[in-house]
């Protein structure tokens, strides 16, 4: 029975590292950027967000931002947060409207 207990936490362990990893990537189109990336190479991957937001301005301790990619109707928003220049997540919101702007940015 213990053996059988240790199996059940082992694999629930497993899928939630799973989960967690999940959102510390995004897909736009054929590119994939993860976390650590910059600023630069997410726009050169995906293109401009379709909203920034700006939460610290980096005069007090770091900068944080939040970019909004809409994802389309029958999709989901996605949100990254940059702190200083870095991707550190990815989020999801509710769904999107129209058309994908997460086609990447060679396609759009």
């Amino acid at each position: 029975m213990k053996a059988l207990l240790a199996i059940v936490i082992f694999l629930l362990s497993l899928a939630c590292a799973s989960l967690a990893s999940a959102s510390d990537t995004f897909r736009c189109g054929p590119e994939i950027v993860d976390r650590g990336e910059t600023t630069v190479e997410t726009i050169i991957s995906c293109g401009e967000p379709s909203f920034r937001e700006i939460l610290n301005q980096g005069f007090k301790g770091p900068r944080v931002e939040n970019w909004f990619y809409n994802c389309g109707s029958g999709s989901f928003i996605r949100v990254l947060r940059f702190v200083d220049g870095r991707l550190q997540d990815v989020k999801t919101l509710g769904y999107g409207r129209g058309e994908s702007e997460c086609v990447g940015a060679q396609h759009r």
